[in-house]
């Protein structure tokens, strides 16, 4: 099984990553930070399935270079490449937001959710609400790991 991660802040990353790898032992997971560095993860390999943060910057974060202001549905748009691509991975969102965007462009967690499940049909497996001094989303994101019948290797 080979797994992208797309997630920006570090503790998020971990915790997230250290779940997959207890729940699926043997999984390939791989990383990436921003939403370029996404995109050209999605055209190199292909994944069963993708865990997306929602809001993480345009280019990743180096010591001279802060990645850009987030992008609020960068998440979607790697969702949009899928589709347009024909890309048969499955997708869970994983967020600390349930909201996302500004002003007029604002949607919910739950308007988000119809929006993927509109574009990906059954491939979009569910969401994860992130919360750091919780363990539930933990549970979840196992719960829906369990649920996808993931073969281990």
């Amino acid at each position: 099984m080979r797994i992208l991660v797309l997630e920006d802040e570090d503790v998020k990353l971990e915790q997230l990553t250290q779940v997959i790898v207890d729940r699926l032992p043997g999984c390939d997971v791989q990383t990436a930070r921003s939403l370029n560095s996404g995109l050209r993860c999605l055209e190199a390999t292909a994944f069963d399935l993708l865990i997306l943060d929602m809001s993480v910057p345009s280019f990743d974060v180096t010591e001279s270079d802060d990645g850009g202001a987030p992008q609020a549905f960068a998440g979607f748009e790697l969702v949009r490449f899928l589709r347009w691509k024909r890309n048969s991975a499955r997708v869970i969102v994983f967020t600390q937001f349930d909201r996302f965007g500004s002003g007029d462009d604002s949607i919910t967690l739950d308007e988000l959710t119809d929006r993927i499940r509109g574009e990906l049909g059954e491939k979009y497996v569910g969401s994860v609400f992130y919360d750091a001094a919780a363990v539930e989303w933990q549970r979840a994101l196992s719960g829906l790991l369990d649920d996808m019948n993931i073969s281990e290797t």
